[in-house]
């Protein structure tokens, strides 16, 4: 039933739908924690979306707490260029950047970037998603050359 919660919270999410999406989200990520514990692949993918969801209604504060707190769990869980911790990675360096703060969401995409194109290739979605948020935060930076690389 928590996993279903989930589910029908993320599609609310992605239909915008916040108001419905945010007490599914808390309820299958305060289940799965009490369920399983911290450091469990279920808990940490409802952590890493309600992160996710907190950051697209603009409380990017929110967003980075939790999304640390997933980026922790996912490194301890499954290492540091497992898939789903670049994922984190990810929503935490867009968290970042729509702070302003450039420098550490440019070391979070470089992170992330260097790990995509090993794993993927520079052709990947992902590693092409990861490289265009780097080159946002290079244009927003006024680094207009490094942007263009």
């Amino acid at each position: 039933q928590l996993k279903l919660t989930l589910d029908l919270g993320t599609t609310y999410q992605d239909m915008h739908e916040y108001a419905l999406a945010m007490p599914m989200l808390e309820e299958a990520y305060e289940g799965f924690m009490e369920l399983k514990g911290a450091v469990d692949k279920t808990t940490l993918m409802a952590l890493h979306t309600l992160g996710s969801a907190h950051m697209r209604m603009g409380d990017f504060d929110k967003s980075i707490e939790l999304s640390q707190r997933a980026l922790r769990g996912r490194e301890k869980l499954f290492g540091k260029s497992h898939q789903d911790t670049l994922r984190t990675i990810n929503n935490l360096a867009m968290a970042y950047y729509s702070i302003g703060d450039y420098s550490e969401a440019s070391a979070l995409y470089e992170r992330a970037l260097e790990a995509w194109t090993g794993q993927l290739g520079w052709k990947h979605t992902n590693t092409l998603m990861t490289c265009n948020g780097l080159a946002g935060v290079y244009f927003s930076s006024g680094e207009y050359e490094r942007s263009i690389e």
